[in-house]
């Protein structure tokens, strides 16, 4: 039990860190229910051409952006743990 959890905790922390290195930053919206919204303007085109500005209430969002050591460092801790994981000595029987 203890080995199978060991191995999906590194495969986690090893995918992050793959999906961090790639990626630049990652934009986190929330559902709309129940959560901070924003009252921005935006500009859009009526129905003869003009453009007008209107103000729309959106969703708060948040923009994660990982430290540059992060996806090497997980991505290095979960190749271990894996390695840990699979080569240690088994348990039972």
């Amino acid at each position: 039990m203890w080995r199978a959890f060991f191995l999906a905790a590194g495969g986690i922390l090893v995918f992050t860190g793959i999906e961090a290195l790639v990626l630049d930053h990652a934009v986190l919206a929330s559902d709309g229910f129940m959560a901070e919204q924003v009252e921005t303007t935006e500009k859009s085109l009526d129905e003869w051409g003009f453009e007008v500005e209107r103000k729309v209430l959106k969703p708060a969002t948040k923009t994660v952006k990982p430290p540059e050591w992060a996806p090497w460092s997980m991505m290095s801790s979960g190749t271990v743990i894996l390695l840990y994981s699979l080569l240690g000595k088994r348990g039972g029987g």
